[in-house]
């Protein structure tokens, strides 16, 4: 199969897939090096201090498009944490229904445009430290690199859906960071319905979950209600799209 780059700014893959519920759905995948819609020092910053006695969280990372949010999210760690603290958070495990949209990332390959680099500047962070210049494709216009062992050894890859992730996972799990950001809207109204009935069943006290705007924006007052009444409250002041268990109401 012939695998195209993918570019962090660039990534507008679309595809048709079939809901759990047999609806035929049209996605969209976009994504960033560290997607302005998020909080990424303020997270880690939390993590810090909320995981501090934990002595391994599991990170799951759903619909991880071409790798750039595990990645982000790996080297935002490293960078905050020192590296007994950070290394309880490795390896994430990155999921995303799309087999084809994480082969780069897996065979350690990714793509960066123009626009991509001010995003290491504004995060204060030397990209090649992680990422090993390789050439520049004039056809693509895209910069091709090499993802460094030490970023590509803390990410697992793998193709499954959110329902089968969750799925698996046991019930009211604790120490555990659940991403699913901004592909809630691309879900079957099914799957919207046994995807909010899952996340409340199976994070337990302490557990966070993480989502975008894109989701937000969409769906936030269904999203949020359901978090609420379930014992969810906002992980950090003036951020709408992370949330930690405080308690289970049945």
């Amino acid at each position: 199969m012939l695998i195209n780059p993918i570019s962090f700014t660039s990534n507008n893959r679309s595809y048709v897939r079939t809901s759990a519920d047999k609806k035929i759905k049209d996605t969209n995948c976009f994504t960033q090096i560290f997607r302005d819609d998020f909080p990424w020092n303020e997270f880690a910053d939390y993590l810090q201090g909320h995981f501090k006695n934990a002595r391994r969280v599991e990170v799951i990372n759903q619909a991880c498009s071409d790798g750039s949010e595990p990645f982000s999210l790996v080297i935002v760690l490293q960078e905050k944490l020192n590296q007994s603290e950070a290394e309880k958070f490795f390896p994430i495990y990155a999921y995303d229904y799309d087999e084809e949209v994480m082969q780069n990332a897996k065979n350690g390959r990714i793509y960066f445009s123009a626009v991509d680099y001010p995003r290491f500047n504004h995060m204060k962070l030397n990209k090649e430290k992680y990422f090993e210049y390789k050439g520049y494709d004039r056809h693509l216009a895209l910069h091709s690199y090499d993802i460094s062992d030490n970023l590509r050894k803390n990410v697992v890859f793998n193709s499954e859906s959110v329902l089968e992730t969750l799925g698996k996972m046991p019930n009211y799990k604790t120490d555990c960071i659940f991403i699913c950001r901004n592909m809630y809207p691309y879900l079957s109204f099914y799957e919207m319905d046994n995807f909010r009935e899952l996340l409340c069943k199976k994070l337990g006290v302490g557990s966070i979950v993480a989502f975008g705007n894109y989701d937000m924006d969409n769906f936030g007052s269904l999203i949020k209600g359901d978090l609420i009444r379930a014992g969810f409250a906002p992980a950090l002041d003036g951020c709408n799209v992370i949330f930690a268990r405080e308690h289970v109401r049945l």
